[in-house]
């Protein structure tokens, strides 16, 4: 953790388990695709007045003494304050990452597993390729994911737990949006 708040500012990487991973630029569809939802969930939590603040890459989620990463999108419900702090130093209860082919495995595998390890309620795995959202729901004790489509609305299960509602991320409308340059 030292090691990581030492870098300049300027170089983008992520450390798990110890191990310093670099980061690409994300391409416009994968910035365009967060941005959206990151657009539709703080839009829903204005809207029903919950008690969470949504946050953007690239911001600081240390999850341990040996990782931080930088998730695509992430909500804080518990302590949103979080959201505003320099770095988060709690898990988020909702982890968003859209998908990129130099980083899609170590999504899937390392950072997956470490969202799970450290609390993290729900996560998304959003592939632009496949067109396919994957929702791991931790805080039911499910390791398989619920599988919807760039057609679909998907739920965002932790807003159950907040009186104002469940909020969803209408993908069919992120497409049109993306679409229409």
């Amino acid at each position: 953790l030292e090691d990581y708040l030492a870098l300049p500012d300027e170089r983008r990487v992520e450390l798990i388990d110890g191990i310093f991973y670099d980061m690409a630029a994300p391409s416009g569809i994968h910035q365009a695709i967060a941005l959206q939802i990151w657009k539709q969930l703080d839009n829903c939590i204005d809207q029903k007045g919950l008690s969470c603040k949504a946050q953007a890459a690239p911001f600081d989620v240390n999850l341990d003494k040996h990782t931080v990463v930088q998730p695509d999108v992430m909500v804080f419900c518990e302590d949103p304050s979080q959201a505003l702090a320099s770095r988060a130093t709690i898990a988020p209860d909702l982890v968003i990452e859209v998908l990129s082919p130099s980083t899609a495995s170590r999504d899937r595998l390392l950072k997956l597993r470490k969202y799970r390890e450290s609390g993290v309620s729900e996560v998304w795995l959003v592939s632009p390729g496949r067109r396919q959202i994957e929702v791991y729901l931790f805080s039911e004790g499910d390791e398989r994911p619920k599988l919807y489509t760039f057609s679909d609305k998907v739920p965002v299960h932790i807003s159950e737990k907040f009186s104002g509602g469940r909020c969803e991320v209408n993908f069919k409308t992120i497409v049109r949006k993306i679409q229409a340059f």
